[in-house]
């Protein structure tokens, strides 16, 4: 069976695209902040808060030897009010969620998603 690995998979975008890879019988690992949900017997949740460098590097450790299909990068985040509002935390957040996480999970499976002709 063909893997998935979805972030957001918990809600929005995120969980509908699980839902639909699912249905096309694909296994998924979704990863998600907190408990995720439970979308049957194809799908296995991985807690991870993608805006933290720690989690994210321990979640790429976890997945190295995984060798997905898909990999769909719905995790992210906005904060919609003036820049000049923003603090640097949330700017720091809200990059690393947004550009950073991607490209370090898609660098930690480039490799099997290559092998298997898959798809980002």
């Amino acid at each position: 069976m063909k893997k998935a690995i979805i972030t957001g998979s918990s809600t929005g975008i995120g969980k509908e695209i699980s839902k639909r890879v699912l249905k096309l019988g694909f296994c998924v690992v979704g990863i998600s902040r907190g408990d995720g949900v439970d979308l049957g017997k194809n799908y296995t949740h991985i807690s991870c808060d993608l805006s933290d460098e720690n989690e994210t590097l321990q979640l790429c450790e976890k997945l190295k030897k995984e060798e997905p299909y898909i990999l769909v990068n719905c995790a992210g985040m906005g904060v919609f009010e003036p820049h000049e509002q923003l603090n640097h935390k949330t700017i720091t957040q809200m990059v690393f969620l947004n550009l950073t996480a991607p490209m370090l999970l898609t660098n930690t499976l480039l490799r099997g998603l290559k092998k298997n002709g898959g798809y980002i």
